[in-house]
């Protein structure tokens, strides 16, 4: 288990005990992300591993939550040199990518297929759970990558760290209103 993955489970047990007025949120840990990512395997198995990953992640909340009672589903992504959280808001159904790094890349060149592989694995669980409500198209159309205003360019090494921030404290709201705790290139950090 790496310290992302320990993040998470973290992250779920600190969501039992959440007031009814915050978002109910779930976290999955990276692997299932990073074995799609790094080594293709055939679609089967890496659906078969990302199932594993939200069956893990599900066993840490019950039974004080119920899967179709979870408002945002966040994903670490794992690529080569860098970190990212994809977000899953139901209540919205629209897929958020939160991302320190500030660049000019198109979103398809930065990223790849990776948002749209786990989109279709999620959609699939989701069916398979008995919660398909048709939303993968609405996934799809909906994908973003959001505009913090503490993003950089410069600061390419503590893309872990970010993550695991972005997850704790984003709760699905405005942009405007969301504050990560952390200044842009603080030198304090």
């Amino acid at each position: 288990m790496n310290v992302l993955d320990a993040w998470t489970m973290c992250l779920n047990t600190k969501e039992k005990p959440r007031c009814n007025t915050s978002p109910c949120r779930l976290f999955a840990k990276s692997i299932p992300c990073l074995y799609t990512m790094e080594n293709p395997i055939l679609e089967d198995q890496a659906y078969e591993v990302f199932k594993e990953g939200m069956v893990l992640a599900l066993e840490t909340v019950k039974p004080d939550v119920k899967m179709e009672d979870i408002d945002l589903f966040f994903f670490p992504i794992v690529q080569p040199k860098h970190c990212y959280v994809v977000c899953f808001h139901m209540k919205k159904q629209i897929v958020e990518v939160l991302d320190n790094i500030v660049d000019q890349m198109h979103f398809d060149e930065k990223y790849g297929e990776m948002p749209y592989i786990l989109i279709d694995m999620f959609v699939d669980y989701l069916s398979k759970v008995g919660l398909d409500n048709d939303s993968n198209t609405f996934f799809t159309s909906n994908l973003k990558r959001l505009t913090m205003n503490w993003r950089e360019a410069k600061n390419v090494h503590d893309y872990g760290l970010w993550s695991m921030r972005h997850m704790e404290t984003y709760m699905g709201q405005c942009i405007k209103l969301w504050d990560c705790g952390v200044k842009k290139e603080d030198a304090k950090q």
